[in-house]
């Protein structure tokens, strides 16, 4: 329903009215199972847990801009920058530097540093990685990419390595595997919903941003006519012919238009998910200490 609204023009279309039906179905038989089951699938009792809801909040959050910017970077570089497969992947790959490189003192880390000091700064790292890409511009490449990208490395592995802990230690030991179960299906939930969502986000914005910029430009503007001059006599010097030159031109500004549309919105794709890590950064406080050891 949340991917395909959007498109569909959401209540107007009838898939989506059968979807939403669908959904509120589906949240009622949720709610049944909880309430008549001995022992439900999905424990969600354990949210009454405050410590414990503030895990699978940053969770699903966390997931949403792990899988969020997953999915950013590459169609950014491939779109924009026109890199192929394998350079978007290359690209990707220098997330997962820190992650390896932080393998033999993780451990170490954890059990002496407090938890929820590395969740703050690990939430901190992801909004300051989402932040420098909010800069981007239609000529930024590959290379522009590798600070956010090294600096969301560190980040994730701060915040998920601590919450994946901090989600058994929030509950008692009995409720251990369910709330190790709801953290992992929180994350995934997260990246689902921010998926759906960024697409809603990046089609508006894109929409915005398009028709704000074409209302910008006025044909009776002298800066305008002297740009078009100039793109219609490039084109007239390359194929010779004059009334192809100016639709040319037409199109060419049209292209452009288009592509700081996509720019501007991917900027603000950035800004949302590095907010809704700011948001999850007050949750930390609610987080349970675990007694740190010497190990």
């Amino acid at each position: 329903m949340l991917e395909e609204g959007q498109r569909e023009q959401w209540f107007d279309s009838s898939l989506i009215c059968w979807l939403s039906l669908a959904c509120v179905l589906g949240f009622a038989l949720l709610a049944a199972g909880q309430v008549s089951a001995r022992q439900p699938i999905l424990r969600l009792g354990l949210l009454a847990n405050p410590r414990f809801a503030s895990v699978l909040l940053i969770g699903t959050c966390v997931g949403a801009g792990l899988y969020g910017t997953a999915y950013l970077v590459p169609q950014f570089v491939g779109n924009l920058s026109g890199y192929n497969a394998e350079q978007a992947g290359a690209v990707m790959l220098l997330t997962g530097v820190p992650a390896f490189l932080m393998m033999p003192i993780l451990p170490r880390l954890l059990g002496k540093a407090d938890r929820r000091l590395l969740v703050l700064l690990g939430l901190v790292l992801d909004w300051a990685s989402c932040f420098v890409d909010t800069t981007l511009t239609a000529q930024s490449v590959g290379h522009d990419f590798t600070a956010s990208q090294l600096l969301r490395g560190v980040g994730q592995i701060l915040v998920m390595m601590p919450l994946s802990q901090l989600s058994m230690r929030s509950v008692s030991a009995q409720d251990a595997g369910d709330a190790a179960g709801l953290y992992n299906m929180a994350r995934n939930l997260g990246g689902t919903l921010g998926l759906a969502l960024l697409g809603v986000l990046i089609d508006r914005r894109q929409h915005f941003h398009d028709a704000v910029l074409r209302e910008g430009i006025s044909a009776n503007a002298s800066l305008a006519q002297s740009q078009m001059a100039e793109r219609s006599a490039s084109f007239l010097a390359q194929s010779g012919d004059p009334a192809a030159a100016p639709l040319q031109g037409i199109a060419q500004l049209a292209n452009e238009i288009a592509q700081q549309a996509l720019v501007m919105t991917y900027n603000d794709a950035f800004f949302a998910l590095g907010l809704a890590m700011l948001a999850c950064l007050p949750l930390a406080f609610l987080l349970r200490q675990a007694k740190a050891s010497s190990r």
